[in-house]
């Protein structure tokens, strides 16, 4: 984990906001539009860090994982909003809250 590049890129970028870093000379025209771009950056270097070899013979459970996870979990939702009488649109906003995927690193 010392090794992360997000976690060192995490932690370099607290300790500059703790020390009171102000860029100066343009560089916040340069650091802005990185800073933009944080998260699909983030996604793209977790996606790319994944070992697919590691993943061989669980084909099985990622199934099972994915099938529960995308649709059991909403069916659920629509019973739970069922069982509870909950108006059409409440209704739909929590079998939209429970279908949504959960984030790889939560």
């Amino acid at each position: 984990m010392v090794k992360n590049p997000l976690i060192l890129a995490c932690v370099a970028g607290a300790a500059m906001n703790l020390a009171g870093f102000d860029p100066k000379w343009g560089a916040e025209r340069l650091l802005t539009p990185l800073a933009t771009t944080r998260l699909p950056l983030g996604l793209l270097s977790v996606g790319a860090a994944l070992k697919l070899e590691e993943l061989r013979g669980q084909s099985g459970a990622l199934v099972g994982n994915s099938l529960g996870r995308l649709l059991l979990m909403p069916a659920l939702a629509f019973l739970i909003g069922q069982i509870l009488a909950l108006p059409a649109i409440e209704a739909a906003t929590l079998v939209i809250f429970f279908a949504l995927p959960t984030a790889p690193t939560a």
